[in-house]
């Protein structure tokens, strides 16, 4: 399993962004898990990718609650961030994780994303601009 991290400079309702994710989830027909159902217990809502009737592939969302939002900053461009989302994803579904944070960052376009090691973080401009990584274009390669 990876792991990426969206963050934002200010909190946004964790209410509104399952919600978010949920509508992403049905736009990509996806089967959607609410209730702590297969791997572990942090996931606010887990969507998935059935390839067979006994594999699976995850991408796991956990929204940060509000009381815990403001805990570990980053700082980027000189400004403090913090962990809005935590995904964790199967690594065979590299593209459908990016579409899936592009998708996020385009409506919350002031969130940054950075993978598990939380070193380097790219807004939706260094996306479009393809000032990223191999990581973040996997899927993209004809767009960026």
């Amino acid at each position: 399993m990876r792991n990426k991290y969206l963050v934002s400079k200010s909190y946004i309702s964790k209410a509104s962004v399952l919600a978010t994710i949920e509508a992403l989830g049905e736009q990509y027909t996806y089967r959607i898990v609410k209730e702590k159902k297969y791997l572990r217990g942090l996931d606010d809502i887990d969507l998935y990718r059935d390839i067979s009737d006994e594999e699976f592939y995850l991408i796991g969302f956990w929204v940060i609650d509000e009381n815990e939002f403001y805990e570990d900053p980053y700082i980027i461009n000189g400004e403090k961030y913090y962990i809005a989302i935590y995904m964790t994803h199967h690594s065979d579904i590299l593209h459908e994780v990016n579409q899936l944070i592009r998708d996020l960052l385009a409506i919350y376009p002031d969130m940054f994303v950075s993978d598990e090691y939380a070193r380097e973080f790219y807004s939706l401009s260094d996306i479009l601009s393809g000032n990223i990584p191999l990581w973040l274009k996997e899927g993209f390669e004809d767009v960026v």
